[in-house]
């Protein structure tokens, strides 16, 4: 339906900031990153359908070595390409701080911290709580290409990550999130990823940023920053998203109308909405959202114009190219919205727009997955307009 980015952000109060620039008051974390033996490439694509589980579990296990053989190939064309392998420690410390500057991280690769692993190459514990530590992020990285597109056979740069966070003194893990970052802007056929290295090593440097951005906004909705910072005695630094989310779903209701051949889809998120037309569903939605503005998330001061700036720049660390200047379709709406575009990697455009209610931020995104997107964006036209100017927020609060 689209690409949407995390809905909910934390930025730094004033008394966080003062501890920041003290350097006071930091959550410490020991970031590991093993990107060893990690070169894959994803078909995404089962050859054969069968019915009940056991056809998905032989489908999937079909799938799962096609896409080991096309990885073999790989590591074998990059047989001397290592520096991938090093790279991401050497920026992950900078990117994550960058978003929180309550955090004080240390990164190594894997190979340069042998004494926190046994011999199964499990975390060493007591190793860990020896030299200080209270917290980890293990990082599996994986780098290689994912099949973009299906009907053409082509091919993304791709890189992904799996974090597990760990409580040191308990010896366990406190949860898990995967993160993933295409650059979908050039596509490459099956030969070319068999055959160039260059496209490797051109452009997966590329994707740490976004990668980074994904990643930290899935440890923070998941309450893993909250987690570890249990466990320093700095929850109130790091207050519980899910915690604020539960409590303030109840303090607004929205509204949509019903809109002639449209279908409301579920999100099992209650500040995600979507909607989309049936006969057009899948190259064409309206996905609407609420953020908050309160002290918990760091947002209670933020005007409108500060937002969207907000929202703007997590964009574009996640490459998307956003348009804030260009004259865009022409939507009969209130004058309290603002308005940009921004362009999807493979094709087609959305237009996202903003206002502030009470203490809410709401938020509209057209997704116009089609080349030609001025035809479908003027198909649904009156559409999108009833739409945005019948849906009311109701504050409860």
């Amino acid at each position: 339906m689209g690409v949407k980015v995390l809905l909910v952000g934390i930025s730094l109060t004033f008394s966080q900031f003062l501890a920041a620039q003290n350097n006071e008051g930091k959550m410490k974390l020991l970031v590991i990153v093993n990107a060893e033996n990690n070169l894959k490439v994803n078909l995404n694509k089962s050859p054969f359908l069968y019915g009940g589980i056991l056809g998905v579990l032989i489908a999937q296990g079909i799938a799962d070595e096609a896409n080991e053989r096309k990885s073999v190939e790989l590591q074998k064309l990059m047989t001397d390409f290592v520096d991938y392998r090093f790279k991401h420690a050497s920026t992950i410390k900078e990117n994550l701080m960058n978003k929180n500057s309550m955090l004080d991280i240390t990164a190594f690769n894997k190979r340069d911290v042998a004494k926190y692993f046994d011999a199964k190459a499990k975390l060493n514990f007591d190793q860990l709580k020896a030299d200080g530590w209270k917290n980890v992020l293990l990082i599996n990285e994986y780098l290689g290409y994912f099949r973009s597109d299906k009907k053409d056979n082509k091919f993304s740069v791709c890189a992904a990550s799996e974090v597990t966070a760990y409580d040191v003194a308990k010896e366990k893990s406190l949860g898990k999130v995967e993160a993933s970052k295409l650059k979908g802007d050039v596509l490459f056929s099956e030969e070319e990823i068999s055959s160039q290295k260059n496209i490797l090593i051109d452009n997966y440097a590329a994707l740490y940023p976004g990668l980074d951005l994904n990643m930290y906004f899935r440890l923070l909705g998941k309450d893993l920053f909250n987690k570890m910072a249990i466990t320093q005695g700095m929850e109130k630094e790091f207050p519980s998203v899910k915690n604020a989310l539960s409590k303030y779903k109840k303090t607004f209701e929205v509204k949509f109308p019903e809109v002639d051949g449209w279908k409301k889809f579920a999100t099992g998120n209650d500040y995600l909405f979507v909607n989309a037309p049936s006969k057009d569903k899948t190259i064409m939605a309206i996905s609407s959202d609420v953020d908050l503005a309160i002290d918990e998330l760091g947002q209670k001061d933020l005007d409108i114009n500060e937002y969207v700036a907000l929202r703007i720049s997590r964009l574009k660390e996640a490459n998307f190219e956003v348009d804030t200047v260009n004259e865009m379709p022409k939507l009969s709406i209130g004058n309290d919205w603002i308005a940009y575009m921004i362009t999807h990697p493979n094709k087609g455009k959305s237009i996202i727009v903003h206002r502030k209610i009470d203490n809410f931020f709401v938020s509209h995104e057209m997704v116009l997955l089609q080349q030609d997107y001025l035809t479908l964006f003027n198909k649904y036209k009156a559409d999108i307009e009833s739409y945005i100017n019948n849906s009311y927020l109701i504050s409860k609060s």
